[in-house]
């Protein structure tokens, strides 16, 4: 978990990060907007066969969807932070076995990858048939080159949520644990003060807390994802 939190620490501290995140922002509108006239031009053709004619429509719609809530999960959703190796970032292992420990998450998220998978498919094959080039084999070579990039990619996005769940179910994840800078970390919360006796005065006796201590009301239960 550390391993993979300092990962991603390194990662979005890159300056490209920003770069390539603004990229496909606008990337993603100018496509967004040519592709929504092209549809709207072409809607007699699609209503003849929504299924089939309008299938980049169709994902391009649920990719949205993914890809909105994806966003508000991961990257401007609340975040948890811990303590490594001198630094406080953000616990991106812990979020990522919090969010897939759930089996409905899980499917939205891989139903999503299929659709953006199926879009860039089928989006790559036409750009590539519609080439305006003379060789069939260039067509072809430059088809096939998508298609090698695609199914690999969207394939590991598919694999990450099920193994995190498979994780969470397992035991695989970490129940207890205590960073170097004496932050606990467990499975449902986060803990960032420890009792240090030398940031402390006038330590005395307490009064007796006995009935306190009698009125705590203990509690047995049993987690849902382990149910």
């Amino acid at each position: 978990s550390e391993t993979f939190n300092a990962y991603g620490h390194k990662l979005n501290s890159n300056p490209l990060i920003k770069f390539i995140e603004y990229y496909l922002l606008l990337a993603g509108v100018v496509h967004g907007v040519t592709a929504t006239i092209a549809t709207f031009r072409k809607r007699k053709f699609i209503q003849k066969a929504p299924a089939k004619n309008g299938i980049l429509a169709i994902t391009a719609v649920a990719g949205l969807i993914f890809v909105v809530f994806h966003l508000l999960d991961l990257r401007f959703g609340e975040k948890k932070h811990v303590r490594i190796g001198g630094e406080n970032i953000v616990d991106l292992f812990g979020l990522q076995m919090k969010l897939f420990a759930s089996p409905g998450r899980v499917l939205f998220y891989e139903a999503g990858v299929l659709a953006i998978g199926v879009h860039l498919w089928k989006g790559w094959t036409k750009a590539a048939r519609k080439m305006d080039v003379e060789s069939k084999e260039l067509k072809s070579a430059f088809e096939s080159l998508g298609h090698a990039l695609v199914l690999p990619v969207c394939t590991a996005f598919a694999i990450c949520p099920i193994y995190v769940y498979w994780l969470a179910r397992n035991g695989g994840g970490a129940v207890l644990r205590i960073l170097d800078g004496g932050n606990v970390v467990n499975a449902s919360n986060s803990y960032g003060s420890i009792s240090d006796e030398r940031i402390k005065q006038n330590i005395a006796d307490a009064s007796s807390q006995w009935d306190d201590i009698k009125a705590l009301k203990i509690r047995k239960y049993k987690m849902k994802k382990l149910v």
